[in-house]
Order: C-alpha cells, then sequence, then structure tokens
C-alpha cells in the first residue's frame, strides 16, 4: 500500500520521489503488441486514461495458484491492490474490471484472454453454418421439378 500511495503522491504531485521527468519516462509506452502500447520502463501500461496518460502498474502469478495486480489511476489518484491464492487469474480478472470501470477501455491481458476464449464458439458457429449449407444443398439436388 505505501509503493501505491508514493506513486499515487508522485501522480499529484505532491512530495514525489522521483522528479515528474523521470516518472515520464518510466511511464511513456516502450513496448507495444498489436499496436497497442502495453510497457513502460518497468511497469504495464493497461488502458489510455481521459487526460492522456495510462492506467498503470503491474501483475504477477506464480504456480500453481498465486496472482497479484497493482493498478493506479494517475487521472485521479484511484489504484487497486488485489492478492489472490487459489487462483492464477483471479487478481487480474478483477483488475480488468476495474481498469473498464477507471476508463472504459479493457487492457491488454484480459484482452488476450478474451480472444483466446472466443476461439472455441467462433468454431462451432462456422461449423454449424457449414452444416446448414451442405444440408441446404443436399436438400436442393433431392427436390425434383415436376
Amino acid at each position: 500500500m505505501a509503493f501505491a500511495q508514493a506513486q499515487v503522491r508522485a501522480d499529484l504531485a505532491k512530495a514525489p520521489l522521483l522528479d515528474q521527468a523521470h516518472v515520464a519516462q518510466m511511464r511513456a509506452p516502450h513496448g507495444k503488441r498489436s499496436g497497442l502500447a502495453i510497457w513502460g520502463l518497468g511497469v504495464a501500461l493497461y488502458a489510455p486514461t481521459k487526460k492522456g496518460d495510462y492506467v498503470y502498474g503491474h501483475d504477477g502469478s506464480n504456480a500453481p495458484a498465486i496472482n497479484s495486480t497493482l493498478r493506479i489511476n494517475p487521472d485521479n489518484g484511484d489504484a487497486l491492490i488485489v492478492l489472490v491464492t487459489g487462483n492464477m487469474t483471479l487478481a487480474s480478472r478483477i483488475g480488468f474490471e476495474w481498469t473498464v470501470w477507471q476508463t472504459g477501455v479493457g487492457d491488454f491481458l484480459m484482452l488476450d484472454r478474451s480472444v483466446q476464449s472466443a476461439y472455441v464458439p467462433l468454431g462451432v458457429g462456422y461449423l454449424l453454418i457449414l452444416v446448414v449449407a451442405v444440408m441446404r444443398l443436399v436438400r436442393r439436388k433431392r427436390v425434383v421439378p415436376i
């Protein structure tokens, strides 16, 4: 909590530990995935904020079932810390929901998982369309004109 509070103080320019130039450099995008800025220097950039910054922080997990997240919104000074045992992704999922609530934008971690979870329904849908199309073609060939 003290670490999160130090970050918020830096964002609100109240007795920052680092000068604003260093803070800006740390949170400038330095890594991208699929065109989205996702990494600063040491922090994850989860989602853009309305003031042009990013909800930032870091997630961590260790097998078999420890997960944690720290998310900070520099626009309003809100922060979220979730520590979970017994589930590999629960803290990150809660962090995702918090990020959406704060910014209206989902973060890159859950976006990847959401895309992966769409593969099975998408495959079943395509298969269903194919089966219906084949059935219609077979039915058409059976109809004999008088």
